[in-house]
């Protein structure tokens, strides 16, 4: 199974290391589905609602200037 980044930076400006955001739901959501785990109906939710309600991306949630890609189909 290919291993997909936990996030990718998208502003020009200096921003906190990745690993600041370990606690973020993204990030740990994030490292779920890289591990091959399924998410939870509450997970799943979650991340629609993030997606639905952020302006910058469509299938990603922005965090302090990272880009959390948590396509799961």
């Amino acid at each position: 199974m290919e291993t997909k980044a936990i996030a990718t930076k998208f502003v020009s400006h200096e921003v906190p290391e990745l690993e600041t955001l370990k606690t973020a739901k993204a990030y740990q959501l994030r490292e779920k589905l890289n591990k091959g785990e399924k998410l939870s109906r509450a997970d799943k939710n979650w991340i629609a609602r993030e997606v639905n309600y952020n302006g910058f991306f469509r299938t990603a949630i922005p965090l302090m200037g990272y880009r959390f890609g948590l396509r799961i189909f």
